[in-house]
């Protein structure tokens, strides 16, 4: 019995070296290494594998997860995708740990299409990750399905399902409708899902207060995004003082503006009806003033002032916020230079 038992672990022992050997390698390239280390510990696991091939070592599919969930967690997308590739060459049979690992790589790439045909391909059955990366990736016309389907699978939903679900909610009926199922679930929506349900408002301004008093009755507290969720239904109805009455509702809370913040803003000034197009070029550089003077520098904010600039200013002025952009150390944003072209056109046309 003695001998059996020797002779079991000896064997349990083997098949496990590799693994072991794979652990003992990214500890050792961890430590040696500062926040460059995630690439070189990477490439380290990925030459262990033949190496440990060619020591004659049975490399089983818990290797491969291990290898193929540390460049997932760590964002090298193309090294797992490549893993995987030599994995299926070399006939080792995924489990539901490479399937899940293969659906999260896919989740974070945000390549809806493979992603369902990856799933529907390998009959995954999907768990609470596997749901949220399906959520990540899908439009928003059809996360009510995902979520009829999770729930039809017996996976409870959670709030994270339920916010990945309305973020960028674009349909306010199917808005409600997700706000109908969080209440079914009986659970309490938090900042992040009234946030989402505020901008699916559109134009509704008593709809968007009705949420906001509703998330003051249930103690949960607004965040800047609140704020700017709120002040974007006023600016779509093209009111700078409904904008300006928010913001100074989030100042008198105690919460202080962010780049969003100013540049909800400065983008209220330009499409504003109750503000004289000849003042909404000094109330927009007061505006900008007020951000640099708290700190706030972000490629949005100048994008939205060079496009204030572009219909009212004068190309001196584009020049002069150009030069503040690389005092700043912020790189030309697209959206910068297409507004600054547009600037010089303008300027050209008026010559």
């Amino acid at each position: 019995m003695r001998r059996c038992r020797a002779v079991l672990e000896f064997y349990t022992s083997a098949s496990d070296q590799p693994l072991r050997s794979l652990k003992r390698i990214a500890r050792e390239l961890r430590s040696k290494s500062d926040d460059k280390s995630v690439l070189s510990t990477a490439v380290g696991l990925l030459r262990e594998i033949p190496q440990l091939e060619t020591n004659g070592y049975q490399v089983d599919v818990r290797c491969y997860n291990f290898v193929v969930e540390f460049l997932v967690s760590h964002h090298q997308r193309k090294l797992a995708s490549e893993l995987l590739q030599t994995m299926d060459a070399k006939r080792v049979e995924r489990d539901q740990v490479t399937h899940e690992l293969a659906v999260k790589l896919h989740g974070e790439r945000g390549d809806a299409a493979a992603l369902a045909q990856y799933v529907d391909r390998n009959q995954v059955t999907l768990n609470a990750q596997g749901y949220a990366s399906l959520l990540r990736t899908a439009s928003f016309a059809d996360r009510l399905l995902i979520l009829q389907r999770m729930k039809a699978a017996r996976v409870q939903p959670s709030m994270i399902h339920y916010n990945l679900a309305l973020r960028r909610a674009t349909d306010r009926e199917k808005a409600r409708a997700v706000g109908k199922m969080i209440a079914g679930d009986r659970l309490q929506p938090d900042s992040k899902s009234y946030n989402a349900l505020i901008s699916a408002c559109g134009t509704n301004t008593q709809r968007g207060l009705e949420l906001f008093e509703k998330m003051a009755e249930k103690a949960v507290l607004p965040t800047t995004a609140t704020y700017c969720a709120l002040a974007n239904i006023h600016k779509a109805n093209g009111s700078f003082a409904g904008v300006r009455g928010v913001m100074d509702a989030m100042a008198a809370a105690r919460i202080a503006a962010d780049h969003v913040a100013f540049g909800t803003m400065l983008k209220a000034v330009q499409l504003a009806t109750d503000v004289a197009d000849d003042r909404k070029l000094g109330l927009a550089e007061a505006l900008f003033a007020q951000a640099e003077a708290q700190g706030q520098r972000s490629q949005i904010l100048y994008a939205r002032m060079m496009e204030i600039y572009s219909l009212h200013g004068s190309l001196e002025q584009g020049d002069d916020l150009l030069r503040k952009l690389k005092a700043a150390g912020l790189r030309m944003h697209p959206a910068i230079k297409e507004q600054y072209e547009n600037l010089k056109r303008r300027h050209k046309n008026t010559r």
